[in-house]
């Protein structure tokens, strides 16, 4: 039978001991008192301590998994976060948490401003070495999303695609079925947006094909086939018979709606197998086709040469005309300018180069009403319309000149001044249209006897304007 003063001693140690027999769990404790307390800077520390001075014990995995989400969710250090989550991913290789700590620190990466790459190198380990765990679906989700973010919609959808293929009904699977329903859309959008529109329409009429679950999805594709049947009517139609939905003054540009535009001046690419070479001070131009070089042959003989050479066509704008600007359609087949005259009156004339014929479009009745800019509506031969700005109206004309609709822009509380048309856009189907205009410099007022001149009115800014086009009858 045990002393009583060793009985007392073995207690002591069995209660206050523990610190010195399994020093990592009091320190371990010691952290959990300071993340109580609200001390979150002492906390990280002792458990940075427990990780320094204790790597290979189990409370070391604890310590690195708390420290990271308090520099995370308190101290807002991500990259600290991120350090400690790189070391607990070492340490739990091959063990049941290793995905949700994959997770944790894929998120992490996303967030934190690291680049993209970072996250989805975290979230694929996820997805080709855990397929069978539940975080592997969250994975996926993530990394489809940081593609959206990218705007990378190819990859977004193939991993969207990917992902169903691996999983159950419902759960997260559910929300990445609609994720992928959206990108249908997206992807529909951005093509019409970027001109390719005929890619859109095929696209947006095989999803609308579809089993589609979301509502604002469908309504949004068939919005996209209906906006399309409007334009290629507008296409198709004479353009006397444009009409004016909607005009309105706006207080912003917006360029990424109207993409398609043309300046005052002209400076527009040059489309390819084309040279374009303007005498600014002479005020005339040349164009010439690009002489096409032979392709050597392939067994690496020398090129025979034609037996008749064809010389490449120019063309040369007249002397006795200044040209202000030069301007290309969207396909590049037609090249349009605005020149002066000797009187002081300006013209628009066009060239289609395919046939190689010049046209003569308009000429101004009254000096300083023609604006110094056109633009020719996208569409290509299917549109065959150009616009310009004349006084109070925006003409809608074929490009050969002729037929035209004259769209009166202003009234007298709002008033537009054509003539002073500094530049025009297009959406990318050409129904809908933005102009810039702005008014001349009112000159000095004369001095009247016994008072001070008038100073200029300075010039004011180019007032926006939006204006919504169709066909007649066609709403």
């Amino acid at each position: 039978m045990r002393s009583r003063p060793a009985f007392a001693l073995f207690l002591v140690l069995a209660i206050a001991g523990c610190g010195w027999l399994f020093p990592e769990r009091a320190l371990m404790k010691k952290a959990r008192e300071f993340e109580e307390q609200g001390k979150y800077s002492d906390a990280v520390a002792a458990y940075e301590e427990v990780v320094r001075k204790f790597p290979k014990k189990e409370e070391s995995e604890a310590a690195l998994s708390r420290a990271a989400l308090l520099y995370e969710e308190r101290l807002n250090n991500w990259q600290k976060a991120a350090a400690f989550l790189q070391e607990l991913k070492g340490k739990t290789q091959g063990k049941p948490e290793h995905p949700q700590v994959l997770l944790r620190l894929g998120r992490i990466l996303e967030h934190s401003g690291s680049p993209y790459s970072d996250a989805l190198e975290t979230y694929g380990l996820i997805c080709r070495n855990c397929a069978s765990a539940p975080e592997s679906m969250s994975a996926w989700l993530a990394q489809g999303r940081i593609y959206e973010t990218m705007q990378d919609w190819k990859n977004a959808r193939l991993t969207y695609e990917a992902a169903l293929t691996r999983s159950a009904s419902g759960g997260e699977s559910a929300v990445i079925a609609s994720r992928l329903e959206n990108l249908q859309l997206v992807e529909a959008l951005g093509a019409y947006s970027d001109g390719r529109i005929d890619e859109a329409i095929k696209a947006a009429k095989e999803a609308l094909g579809g089993n589609l679950s979301v509502p604002e999805v469908r309504r949004g594709l068939e919005d996209l086939v209906s906006r399309w049947q409007t334009a290629k009517h507008f296409w198709a139609t004479n353009p006397a018979l444009a009409v004016a939905r909607d005009i309105e003054r706006t207080p912003v540009d917006d360029p990424v709606r109207y993409s398609w535009r043309a300046v005052k001046g002209g400076g527009q690419e040059v489309p390819e197998g084309w040279d374009l070479a303007l005498d600014a001070k002479k005020g005339t131009f040349v164009l010439s086709e690009k002489r096409e070089e032979p392709v050597p042959p392939k067994d690496g003989k020398k090129a025979k040469a034609s037996k008749v050479a064809r010389k490449p066509w120019s063309y040369k704008s007249p002397v006795k005309y200044k040209v202000l600007g030069v301007w290309w359609s969207k396909d590049g087949t037609w090249l349009g300018w605005i020149s002066r005259e000797a009187t002081g009156r300006r013209r628009i004339d066009t060239l289609d180069l395919k046939k190689r014929r010049n046209w003569a479009v308009t000429r101004e009745s009254t000096k300083g009403t023609l604006g110094e800019v056109i633009l020719f509506l996208p569409g290509g031969e299917r549109s065959g319309k150009l616009v310009y700005a004349s006084g109070n109206y925006l003409a809608i004309s074929n490009v050969r000149g002729g037929d035209m609709a004259m769209v009166r822009m202003g009234s007298k509380e709002k008033p537009f001044y054509g003539g002073g048309a500094e530049w025009i856009a297009s959406s990318s189907d050409g129904i809908e249209l933005m102009l810039a205009a702005r008014f001349p410099e009112k000159p000095a007022a004369k001095a009247k006897k016994g008072k001070a001149a008038g100073a200029a009115m300075p010039p004011a800014g180019p007032e926006f304007w939006r204006v919504n086009l169709s066909a007649g009858g066609e709403f």
